[in-house]
Formats: C-alpha cells, structure tokens, sequence
C-alpha cells in the first residue's frame, strides 16, 4: 500500500512527521513524504522516498494559495492509495484530490490552526482558516491529533472522531552528550522561535542568573527581532543562538541542558491545548522542564514531578525559580516512571489503527467474514428450532434483509480502536436473536451475549447447542447482571456493541455509569433509528408515541387511583399526564411529593417521548445528541456520532437508486447529512484514552 504524507515545511526539522513516516515504512507502507524546499534547505536521508517543491511565494497567503494549488495537482497524478495531510494548511489540495480521486484521506492535526499566535490575533485570516475548517472537518471520517483537548474540542465542535496521537519520542536509553563548551549551567529552548513561546521572558531573567546561560536552539519570524533584543541588553555571551539543528542531532543539544524551559503565552487555544514536542524530549533526556502551567502539560509534567509548572513571568520570579529548580535536583523516579510508561511505540499503535481504518483493510476482511457468517445462518432450519413462535416469525423477518444488518454490523466493529479481536472480549448487548454476536464470533473476538428477553436468550442458547457455534458467554439480564457477571468473573469486556437498544433504556445516566464502572475504558458504540436530527423520522416515531401513550397513560391513572383515593378526577387525570415518562416507583414518588407539597410537579421535558410505566421501556425515545453527549461525559466517556445509511438491496430498482442516491449525499454533506440519515452511530470512548 502506498501513502502519500504531505506538509508545508521543508522536512527538515519536523519530528512528528517523520517518526510517522518511519512507523509507517517500518510497517511495510510504501511511504512518500512531500514538503517544500528552501534555498539553503539541508539534504535529507531517509528510509522512506521524499520530495520537496519548489514555490515562487514562501509567505503570506499567496504562498498558502499556491503551495495547495502545486499540491493539488502533484496528488492529483500521483500513485498513491492513501493521503495523509498534516494540518489544516495542507489540507484542501489534500481533502479536494480525495474526493476526485476518491481516494482515502488521514488527517493530522498539530495543532489548532484558526488558534495559533500568527493567525488568532487577524480577525480576517481567522475567519478564513476556521471556514475553511468549517468546510472539511466534519467530513474527516479519519483522523487524530496531538492531545486529548484538541481532540475534544474538534468532536464536539464538528461531531467527529479524532483519535489522539501524542508527539512522544521513541523509547531510549538516556545519554549523555558534550556538544556546548560552556562551563555554566545552561538552560536549554528547542523549537520554533515564534511569537508566544516565551523566549523573550527567559532573556530577561538572565541578567539576574550569573551562572547561567541561555541556548536557543531553533529558528523561527522572530529570530532576529530575539538577536537585537540580546544586543541591546549586552547578553551575547550569556544568551546563544544555534539556529536550525536537524532533529537527528538535537537529542545531543537536549541531553546537555540542565534546566528546559516552555514558556508559553496565553494566545489563544492552541497554546493552551498544547503539548509541545520538547515537552517530551526533555523528558527523555531527563532534562528538568520549567513550562506554563497548561492543562495537556499539566498532566504529563505535574503527574510525574518532573518539572516546574508557572502562571507568572517576571524576570526576577522566573530567574528565582529557575535557581530553586537547579538547587533541587532531578526527580530521577519520576523520569524513570514518565519514560517507562510513555513512548512513541505505544502512541504509533494508535496511528496504525487509524490508518488500517482509512484502508479499509479489516472492513474488506470483515465483509468476506459476514458473507461465511450469513451462509452458515441461511443453513439454520428456525423452523425446527425449539423457539418461540414470536421469535421465529423476528427471525425470519431479519433473513429478508441480512445483507443490510451485516454491513450495519460491520460500520460498527470498524470503530473499535484495536485491529486484533482473538485478544478482546465484546459484549453483544440487547443481542436480540443473537446474529451479532455470531458475526463477532466470526471475526475472532471473545463474545458476551446478553438480553433481558428470557425467550431471546432461550433462541441464541438453542442455535449454539444446533450448530456447536455461538457467544463464549451467555447472560440473560440487564445492564446489573452484565456488571455482576463481570464482577464475579474478574472480566472487562474491552467493547459493547448494541444496535436498536439505546433509544429504550429508562434511565441512560445510570446506565452509562454502570458500564463504567464494569470497565472505565469501555468502547462503545450504539445504533439508534430515533434519529433526533431526522424531521422526517421524528414524525414517524411521534405517531407510535402518540398510539402507545394511550395505553401507557390508562396504566399510570389506574396506579395514582389505586394508591391516591382522596384526589379528584381532574387531579387524578393531570398527574397521570405529567407523569408520563415515569416507571411505576417514580410516579409513586411523585404522588408522595403532590401529598406533602401540594404542588404539581413539572412537565415532561418532551411532548411526544412515553415509556412503558410497568417495565420502563422507551417508545423509541428521541433523545438530543447533546444529552447523550453531557450523560456519557458525566461518566467519563466522550462521545462522536455517525450517520446511518439506507439499504440499497431492494425489490425495486427505483427504490434502490433512490436509497443509492441518498447515501452519497449522507457521505457528502458532513453534518447535514444527519439530517436524512435513517440511523445514528455513536461511539462512546474513554476522555482519557
């Protein structure tokens, strides 16, 4: 498989892309990285082919506008089977020659672009990036970025599911290197020599260090601006600029410093969400880190004490600090628990997953899996089974259109973050007739089948007994014997599917906190046809609700007559309306509240949504995409929707064109595409993950 990465730097010093490059290579990708090239642009040697353009423009927005234009056209005729874009400068040649080509696209977000310092201060040129953004993103179907609060903030602004990637060097032994002759203790700054990154403070903090002295170790718009800065305070010797050093030798320059610093200035989210590069090269060379107090810099820094963490500035505080940090010593358990627990092979699996994905490579596996599965199923006599005759009758409604539940079946599996099933147990929830959990036992994984339906368990017991094939496990019960079970049996399931469930469950707060519980990094995806973005849809499931309400509301005014004789008819029959929504143990507390209060309680918070009072069960309740976001985030999940397609398998050629035609315009309207979809994927995931 080819792939080809691009960026609009000239390659040389970029860590991140090329660590990606060589995993990639290393993996048997045909890799081919495309950047630009300088004038006095070094040579490059790497295990994998790279080419670098020559442009008329190396600033402003005509160079932006030229290099996607040569870019465009470059992947246009390239051969290549995926593109890889890194940030949003190179991504609409990228995200354009995907669609012409149709091709696969990965995107790799470094950063925040609308929010870095050179762009978050010009309303205009913000405008533009985050329109541009607004364009793209919610049609990345495949893409990660550097921190968790980057990635949060992109699925919830455009309903993706960016994966998280951190910048962490490979895993190596400490060493020592001499490359600065300075006697001094010195105080080390690698990277981009940029607006925001707080050089500036640590030159002015260094007339009170006399024995120091400051490397800047990088280049960058505000080089010479720093150059004249340490002219005119007569601190040559005592501040040094190295320029530009490859980022194959700079582990030499980072090994030598004693104190690292990362000052960052507050300019917008970018900064704030970072989690810079040197960050973890310091850490590697167990280098002491003092760095702004950020929240993604936070957790690395503060959780393993290997640093300084500082919200204030000023030259004598920071020249203090810096005193303090040298007199203290390294906190060498702490280096030793942050390179052992952090590496670049550990995140590269992450980037591998995300790229098989985009390939499609276990989909297409998964399809010729399903097509074994049906056949095997389609060999099953139901007829001579030991089932319930509702159940048969379900069963053979599904045979008619399998097709279309395996591919469903398949778009949810292809979310599950690890490509190796023989080591994972998923739960089959809410399994039904248990096709599911056939499929998943298929592929390779250790299945959990669990229903509440006595006959449902009854059926899939049946058809494993019959075919000697089936769930590892059986479970008949809810979400609280599915915890029990776990319990009992020291297991977590490392994913739950459950497809047409979530849309019943009575009370999903709860629910979301007990898969929690049974395993805090559950993946989880749910398909819902109560598609709460669906206009169309919504009418249909208000008429069911409106039919079932009549009977529901019969049962609850019978219960509040039954425990509440002293009230009127009329108080009877509005209690029995505002309790709609209610389980028989709520609507008796809220009588207990009507006794002791007098006053009515408050509306249902939605006019049409009805559930059984007697067993809980939700009408194909409608939910907002934002409560499931805040309920599944009250539980420590994060959350990223997808939309469901039709199937096109039909009786009717029309009709199939119809529904043919409907999904490619789903695939292509990104968050307007929600709005017809027949069904939602949501994908629950660990915050922390």
């Amino acid at each position: 498989m080819r792939i080809t990465v691009s960026v609009t730097n000239d390659l040389v010093t970029d860590q991140r892309v090329h660590k990606v490059c060589t995993t990639l290579a290393r993996n048997g990708y045909e890799v081919k990285l495309v950047g630009r090239k300088f004038r006095n642009s070094l040579l490059l040697e790497r295990i994998y082919q790279t080419d670098r353009l020559r442009l008329l423009f190396n600033r402003s927005a005509l160079f932006y506008v030229e290099y996607n234009i040569r870019l465009f056209f470059y992947l246009l005729f390239d051969k290549t089977d995926l593109f890889l874009s890194n940030d949003t400068d190179s991504l609409p040649a990228n995200y354009l020659a995907s669609k012409i080509r149709r091709k696969p696209l990965v995107f790799d977000a470094h950063e925040m672009f609308p929010e870095v310092p050179e762009v978050t201060d010009r309303k205009f040129v913000k405008r533009v990036w985050t329109k541009l953004e607004d364009w793209m993103f919610p049609h990345l179907k495949h893409c990660y970025t550097v921190c968790q609060s980057i990635a949060d903030y992109y699925n919830l602004r455009y309903k993706i599911n960016m994966e998280v990637v951190r910048n962490i060097p490979p895993a190596c032994e400490h060493e020592d290197a001499i490359v600065f002759s300075h006697s001094q203790k010195i105080i080390l700054y690698q990277g981009a020599v940029n607006i925001g990154r707080g050089i500036e403070w640590v030159i002015d903090a260094m007339p009170y260090l006399d024995d120091f002295v400051f490397y800047v170790v990088g280049d960058g718009d505000i080089l010479q601006q720093l150059k004249e800065r340490v002219n005119r305070m007569k601190l040559n010797e005592k501040v040094i600029f190295t320029g530009r050093v490859p980022f194959e030798a700079l582990p030499a320059y980072t090994a030598c410093a004693d104190i690292g610093v990362n000052l960052l200035e507050n300019k917008g989210l970018n900064y704030y969400y970072s989690l810079p590069n040197r960050i973890f090269d310091y850490m590697r060379m167990h280098v002491p880190i003092l760095t702004s107090d950020f929240p993604e810099i936070r957790r690395i820094v503060g959780h393993y004490g290997i640093g300084t963490l500082v919200n204030h500035y000023e030259p004598q505080f920071l020249a203090e600090t810096i005193k303090q940090m040298f007199a203290q010593g390294k906190n060498e358990a702490g280096f030793a628990a942050a390179n052992a627990g952090l590496s670049w092979e550990n995140e590269s699996e992450i980037l591998l997953q995300v790229i098989r994905k985009a390939l499609k490579v276990p989909e297409k596996e998964m399809e010729k899996t399903a097509e074994s599965c049906i056949a095997k199923i389609r060999e099953i006599d139901f007829n001579r089974l030991d089932i319930s005759d509702y159940n048969r009758k379900y069963i053979q409604n599904i045979l008619l259109y399998i097709h279309y539940y395996f591919k469903i079946y398949t778009q949810a599996v292809s979310t599950f973050s690890n490509s190796q099933p023989e080591k994972n147990w998923v739960v089959d929830f809410g399994g039904g007739h248990g096709f599911l959990s056939l499929f998943l036992k298929s592929i390779g994984y250790r299945v959990i089948y669990c229903d509440i339906n006595p006959l449902s368990v009854k059926t899939v017991s049946k058809i494993k007994a019959e075919t000697g094939f089936g769930p590892d496990e059986i479970i008949a019960g809810s979400v609280t014997e599915l915890n029990r079970f776990c319990l009992d049996n020291q297991l977590k399931p490392d994913y739950l599917i459950a497809t047409d469930l979530i849309e019943h469950v009575y009370d999903l707060q709860d629910f979301f906190r007990q898969l929690q519980s049974i395993n805090p990094d559950f993946e989880m995806v749910f398909t819902t046809a109560s598609n709460p973005e669906n206009a169309y849809k919504c009418r249909q499931l208000r008429r069911f609700m409106v039919q079932a309400e009549e009977g529901y509301f019969h049962k609850r005014k019978e219960l509040i007559q039954t425990n509440a004789n002293r009230l009127t008819e009329t108080e009877t029959t509005v209690l029995a309306k505002l309790s709609r929504g209610k389980i028989y143990p709520d609507i008796l507390k809220m009588l207990d509240a009507y006794h002791q209060t007098g006053k009515l309680p408050s509306p249902p918070d939605d006019a049409f949504n009805t559930c059984d009072p007697e067993t809980g069960n939700w009408t194909e309740r409608i939910v907002p995409l934002k409560t499931y976001e805040q309920f599944a985030s009250e539980a420590g999940f994060r959350t990223a929707f997808a939309p469901g397609f039709y199937n096109e398998e039909r009786g009717s050629k029309i009709i199939s064109f119809v529904c043919r035609t409907l999904n490619f315009c789903i695939k292509q309207s990104g968050k307007s595409g929600f709005k017809f979809a027949p069904y939602l994927l949501i994908k629950l995931s660990p915050k922390h993950g």
